[in-house]
């Protein structure tokens, strides 16, 4: 079976708010465009660490993840994005 690919935009949720309230100017919300595969099963977004970055995200705490292979890890889970 094929993998389906699709290009994603990424927003930082307190970046957008803080925009939204007039607290922070809307060139300065961190936002970013990737390529993700979708896996039709999965209720939560797996992101590589130099996106978090980028996207200026706090990590909250750390929890295992299953991907759709099966393979265990654990994982940092951080503040809310938009997609």
């Amino acid at each position: 079976m094929g993998e389906v690919r699709v290009k994603i935009k990424l927003t930082n949720n307190v970046d957008d708010v803080l925009a939204q309230q007039g607290k922070l100017a809307l060139d300065q919300v961190r936002k970013m465009e990737i390529e993700g595969i979708v896996d039709t099963g999965a209720v939560s977004l797996s992101l590589p660490s130099h996106v978090v970055e980028q996207l200026g995200l706090t990590r909250k705490y750390k929890q295992m993840a299953q991907y759709a292979d099966g393979r265990l890890e654990e994982v940092d889970v951080t503040e809310p994005i938009y997609v």
